[in-house]
């Protein structure tokens, strides 16, 4: 059994490695307690340990949290949405597509 001690050490050597630069930071974490209150970090990611979830922010540290003290905990990733290649669009300024006409 791991321990909350022992999780957070392992969060102060993760984070002591971390750059700026670290693409996970890319993420989003959310998280919820059993209250209700919920938490957002970004940019962040999430590790799992045990029964520990780690989170690590790019400005703020890291925290700590137990899997019992949430309801819920997830993270997304923020995706770079790439435009349509010009190629496709090659041809299209001459039709036209009435509102509402996908």
């Amino acid at each position: 059994m791991i321990s909350l001690k022992d999780a957070k050490e392992l969060a102060k050597t993760i984070g002591s490695t971390l750059l700026a630069t670290d693409v996970r930071f890319r993420r989003v974490v959310y998280l919820t307690d059993h209250c209700g209150s919920s938490l957002v970090y970004q940019p962040a990611f999430a590790l799992r340990h045990g029964s520990y979830v780690l989170v690590f922010t790019e400005h703020h540290g890291y925290h700590v949290y137990h899997e019992e003290d949430l309801s819920f905990y997830a993270q997304y990733e923020d995706l770079l949405i790439d435009p349509v290649p010009e190629f496709f669009l090659e041809g299209l300024e001459d039709q036209k597509v009435a509102p509402n006409e996908y």
